[in-house]
């Protein structure tokens, strides 16, 4: 079975990026052909530059004007005469909902369903629930994720009359009413409160778009899922310890993103990311000191000043994951505790100067949260990591250690107070409230 995908496009977008970025690397098996029909010619030199190696499937352009996408369709089909293509699909506009994950089960259902012409999606008119098999009727208050998409067999004589009209309930897997056309650019997202965030923000109806220092080969199996499930793809690679000629610049790196793949509509920004070095002040080098100085702590200017002026536009919000330390903090981690510290100040002067432009700026600072940080802190001397957790638990007030989902909690509620600002808010179990001289 051979499928050919034709796309009409007026213009390049960081949405049809992301669309040739996931159709390379989840579906190379399924498709044959893909047709390009643009006038565009930023579109075909970026197609080129970055796709022209591809073997299976190949790739096409047409420059047909004014044709409606039904049009277009019925000439792709007339034009294969070896008859090679079994199915198409044609698209004509993006979202950023417009998933691979989203159009591979649409594609599975029009197998299922036997049907001999298709389906199409259109939001201006009433939806059929291919679940529930009724026709929703409140259909103004639904999402739906692309108004122009046809799944034809080549074996129909002409293109569908019969339009089946579907929802995505069962597509996309979330409730409609929560998909809100925001985006979320979050640093640290695949780490262990990170990963945590990015699963509350995208249940709550947020495309994320994450950041973090992996490559997407060497994810984990927890990574993997975020990767695959909530980022859907959309994950970029940046060293914020790394800054010279030979890698490109953090404020370049961050607007390439929110430009090229958001399309500048950027609602939130959240750090979670951050660099943690064991050793005493005196056995601090001076390499170490900058470097962690420079993760969390400039990067995080950097990222926060370039994100403004996009925030600005839609009255965004920036929550920054800071640390305990910031306020007490222990032996041989010095540098860490000084550029968690700094972040306070970072976020209280952020958040003074950006508010007349109707930004909120907040910072959460966590205690003992169940993360693989912790865990290797807790046994990096040779202890039990059971019984190490267990005395951990019994030096807090509530008798536990955090878990990232808290954190992921707490940050989404701080990022829709719109009367909080300039604030860091200690979640610690209340381990802080405790002398060090007295017992729990």
């Amino acid at each position: 079975m051979s499928l050919t995908i034709i796309i009409n496009v007026s213009e390049l977008s960081g949405e049809l990026r992301d669309f040739m970025y996931f159709l390379g690397n989840k579906w190379w098996e399924k498709w044959r052909k893909i047709i390009i029909n643009t006038q565009s010619g930023e579109v075909m030199d970026y197609i080129t530059e970055n796709f022209s190696e591809w073997e299976n499937p190949t790739i096409s352009f047409t420059k047909i004007m004014s044709i409606k996408l039904e049009d277009l369709v019925k000439n792709c089909i007339a034009n294969d005469l070896s008859k090679q293509t079994d199915y198409y699909l044609a698209i004509s506009s993006f979202s950023p909902n417009l998933t691979v994950e989203y159009l591979n089960n649409l594609y599975n259902d029009f197998l299922k369903s036997g049907s001999r012409h298709g389906y199409l999606l259109n939001s201006m008119e009433r939806v059929f629930d291919l679940t529930s098999k009724k026709v929703i009727e409140d259909s103004d208050h639904l999402h739906v994720v692309n108004k122009n998409i046809y799944f034809l067999n080549r074996s129909s004589s002409r293109v569908s009359s019969i339009r089946y009209m579907i929802s995505p309930f069962n597509l996309d897997y979330r409730p409609i009413k929560k998909l809100l056309n925001k985006n979320i650019l979050l640093f640290g997202a695949l780490g262990g409160i990170g990963s945590k965030i990015a699963e509350k923000y995208y249940n709550e109806g947020y495309t994320i778009h994450g950041i973090d220092i992996l490559n997407s080969n060497k994810l984990n199996s927890d990574q993997q899922h975020v990767y695959d499930n909530i980022l859907n793809g959309k994950y970029h690679v940046m060293d914020l310890s790394v800054e010279n000629r030979f890698s490109p610049s953090i404020t370049r790196a961050t607007k390439r993103i929110i430009e090229g793949y958001m399309g500048s509509n950027l609602h939130g920004l959240i750090i979670s990311s951050g660099y943690q070095y064991n050793s005493s002040l005196l056995s601090t080098s001076s390499k170490e000191w900058d470097k962690t100085i420079n993760v969390n702590l400039k990067a995080i200017w950097k990222v926060s000043k370039t994100a403004h002026k996009y925030l600005k536009k839609t009255n965004g919000f920036i929550v920054v994951i800071n640390s305990i330390h910031a306020y007490c903090s222990s032996k041989n981690i010095g540098a860490y505790a000084v550029s968690k510290a700094g972040l306070i100040g970072l976020v209280r002067n952020c958040a003074i100067e950006w508010g007349q432009d109707g930004i909120t700026v907040n910072s959460i600072a966590p205690g003992a949260i169940d993360t693989k940080m912790l865990r290797d802190g807790l046994t990096r001397r040779g202890q039990d990591l059971e019984k190490a957790k267990v005395d951990l638990q019994a030096r807090h007030i509530m008798g536990k250690i955090g878990k990232p989902e808290e954190i992921a909690e707490l940050t989404y509620m701080i990022s829709n107070c719109r009367f909080m600002t300039g604030q860091t808010i200690i979640v610690d179990g209340g381990a802080s409230l405790i002398l060090s001289t007295e017992a729990i």
